[in-house]
Formats: structure tokens, C-alpha cells, sequence
């Protein structure tokens, strides 16, 4: 904090005759006084020139709020900000209106067709998708059912799943 104190002090400057003027001044001595409403006190010019000023990243998304985003949506620290990204797997959303879970998402983190049912059977650790009563497929993939046969009405798009 105090190098970049010490730089912000050194541009306030009005000339480099002055600057060359009270540099031996500057040096030795620490300096005290107040710039856009802030007290700056610095050990001089030559401290400055001599070691080098770094300024360090903030990461925004580690403040516990992921960085201001909605919830269950990605931060992404960048050099001195931060970007609000897409919502993370498993939700959908915008920033503007919040990350809610997936339609059809099981709690396992499954995803099922918005016309399916999570279904944990007896024996399985996994969740399964079943169709609800008035449409069929694998449960992935839901297509609708006029007259409840248990086949869809329509062909349906291959999942690639088993």
C-alpha cells in the first residue's frame, strides 16, 4: 500500500524542477500529505525507484457470495475484476433471472426428460428415468402417448445412453 502511495504522491508533482529541487528532501525524509481526500505518508522518491511496486489480484469469487454472481452460476476471476458466467451443470438460467435446477434433474445429479420421473429402485445406487403416464420412451427421452401402449407416437431421437 505504501509504494503506491508513494508513486501517486511523486505524479502529483506539478514540474520536474520542483521534483529535482525537493528530491534529496523527499529522500530522507517521510512525507505526509493528503491527495483526493486521503493522508499519504511514504519514505521518498529513492525508496520508491528502488523497489519495485507490484499490484496483486483480489480473487472476487472467493469472498463467500461467489463474487456477487447468482447462485449455482460460475465466477471467473480475472486480473483486477471478475466475470458472471453461465449457471453450472445441472441448472439452467441467466444473471438476471437466477440458476434454478435443471427440469428432470434427479438428486443424484441424473437427468431426466421434463416429461420423466426420477426413479430410485430398490438395489440400485443410481437414479433412473421413467416417462410419466401419458408419454414414453426411456426416460431420457420422452415422446407423447395418445393411447397409453407404453411406445411413443412418434420416433424418437437416440439418447446414446443405456
Amino acid at each position: 500500500m505504501r509504494n503506491r502511495l508513494e508513486a501517486s504522491f511523486a505524479k502529483t508533482l506539478p514540474s520536474s524542477n520542483i521534483l529535482s529541487e525537493h528530491r534529496s528532501w523527499l529522500s530522507m525524509r517521510t512525507v505526509s500529505t493528503r491527495l483526493h481526500g486521503r493522508d499519504i505518508q511514504g519514505v521518498g522518491l529513492e525508496y520508491a525507484r528502488s523497489v519495485r511496486q507490484l499490484c496483486l489480484d483480489i480473487n472476487e469469487c472467493d469472498d463467500g457470495r461467489n463474487g456477487g454472481c447468482v447462485e449455482n452460476s460460475q465466477c471467473v476471476n480475472t486480473m483486477g475484476s471478475f466475470n458472471c458466467g453461465e449457471c453450472i451443470e445441472g441448472f439452467v438460467g441467466n444473471q438476471t433471472h437466477g440458476c434454478h435446477p435443471h427440469p428432470g434433474m434427479c438428486p443424484d445429479g441424473t437427468i431426466c426428460d421434463g416429461n420423466a420421473e426420477c426413479e430410485l429402485r430398490r438395489g440400485l445406487a443410481r437414479y433412473q428415468c421413467r416417462c410419466r403416464v401419458g408419454w414414453a420412451g426411456d426416460g431420457k427421452t420422452c415422446g407423447p402417448d395418445r393411447d397409453l401402449d407404453g411406445w411413443p407416437d412418434s420416433v424418437l431421437a437416440c439418447t446414446g445412453e443405456m
